[in-house]
């Protein structure tokens, strides 16, 4: 949903009491709640398809124009290694890091998961901690995702190379660099 009225993370409870508000009596519950600049983003659950519109237009009212809603599958399925990569990067840069996270591990997993030491493997765990510390961003949970990203920067910095496929990595590192230094998660691009 568009953040139209300007939320930030540290209103996740006043957000989160205005959806649980508009589904009241609906049939449907909130699952986790992310507040971003542009948009808001969350899981909400419902007992059949069909609920589907009565349950966003309910949201609508409450929050404004729904930008998006998907069902959480398998947003990757058949995709190559770089389209995966891509997605999860455009995921990312639209503030959509759960999204985001969900695509990063199954690449992960396709590297070796948590048997596998690879460079390869260890660079999407941190990557896969970086789109989880701007979760808890969204959650207005600043010191848990600055502690991921302190154990991210271990894995990225495992990285030899400056990038990966279609991925920048030395400007990441900088970037998780950065914000550690600061004490701050700031949104920034992945490229």
């Amino acid at each position: 949903m568009k953040n139209e009225q300007g939320y930030v993370p540290s209103e996740w409870r006043t957000v989160n009491d205005l959806v649980r508000t508009a589904l009241n009596g609906s049939g449907a519950w909130l699952g986790t709640l992310r507040i971003g600049n542009a948009a808001f983003e969350f899981d909400f659950f419902i007992e059949a398809e069909s609920q589907v519109k009565e349950v966003l237009s309910l949201l609508e009212k409450a929050l404004g124009r729904a930008i998006l809603c998907s069902q959480l599958e398998n947003p990757s399925k058949g995709m190559s290694k770089e389209e995966k990569l891509d997605a999860a990067k455009k995921l990312f840069n639209e503030e959509r890091y759960w999204e985001c996270h969900s695509v990063l591990e199954e690449l992960w997993l396709e590297a070796g998961g948590k048997k596998s030491r690879n460079s390869e493997a260890l660079l999407l765990q941190g990557l896969i901690q970086v789109a989880a510390a701007f979760v808890h961003h969204q959650k207005a949970e600043d010191g848990v995702g600055l502690s991921l990203l302190r154990v991210a920067k271990e894995k990225l910095e495992v990285w030899p190379q400056e990038v990966f496929l279609s991925m920048n990595v030395a400007s990441l590192k900088v970037r998780v660099r950065d914000a550690l230094q600061k004490e701050k998660l700031v949104e920034f691009q992945l490229s």
